[in-house]
């Protein structure tokens, strides 16, 4: 069973409980494998962890890792409101997205969210994260933008966590055992509710960039 690691819907927290446990769901017998924040294809991301290796060559594109999907093999993930989700993302300044963005990287502000909104918005602009820019859950996808998941993938709503991990240890026999505030990676504070952070124009665009997203799990899309 294959973890796919969406940035900031609580995967971490998913790890810590059950990478690498044996598991039996649905009468099958599976290990539980997380393949990180990798995609199916090549990709890069700016200054890609330079957190971790301060003497690297600082703030270059560089490769992250990809991954494959063996035949029969089941996905799990947690999926989140992606309008939620990219402010989250900007909050905890993941992948260092402030920095490379020129924005400020300790105060949060609305102003400098809905200018780091802009530069994901503008076709002419560069993310930092390049595979991110059409869909936050491009880690589901193929090169082609095509879903991967399917009627077998185990999907947790962020939204529902609680009930969901629940549910999923029951049908797999696990229990949740570390709450420790590593764990919880909660160093990213809620600083407003979503749809206070983004401008009514940013709200329209977005919703026709996620439009397969929000679709695809049912999230409540604005302007539909």
């Amino acid at each position: 069973m294959i973890f796919v690691k969406i940035p900031r819907t609580a995967s971490t927290f998913f790890e810590y409980n059950f990478y690498n446990k044996i598991i039996n769901y649905e009468g099958e017998t599976h290990r539980i494998i997380s393949v990180g924040h990798s995609w199916l294809y090549p990709t890069k991301i700016k200054g890609w962890l330079d957190w971790d290796n301060p003497t690297q060559e600082q703030g270059i594109f560089r490769n992250v890792l990809t991954y494959g999907i063996p035949p029969k093999e089941r996905i799990v993930t947690i999926v989140r409101n992606p309008f939620d989700l990219f402010l989250s993302y900007y909050n905890y300044n993941w992948a260092w997205c402030r920095k490379h963005h020129k924005l400020d990287e300790v105060n949060f502000s609305i102003t400098d969210f809905r200018k780091f909104v802009d530069i994901y918005i503008d076709e002419n602009e560069q993310f930092h994260a390049p595979a991110l820019k059409s869909s936050l859950f491009s880690q589901l996808k193929d090169i082609d933008g095509n879903w991967v998941i399917n009627d077998s993938t185990i999907l947790l709503r962020f939204e529902n966590l609680n009930e969901d991990l629940d549910n999923f240890c029951k049908k797999c026999g696990l229990v949740i055992e570390n709450r420790s505030k590593q764990a919880i990676n909660s160093s990213g504070k809620k600083t407003t509710d979503w749809y206070r952070a983004y401008t009514n124009e940013q709200i329209i665009k977005l919703s026709k960039i996620w439009e397969s997203d929000l679709e695809k799990f049912k999230y409540f899309h604005p302007y539909k």
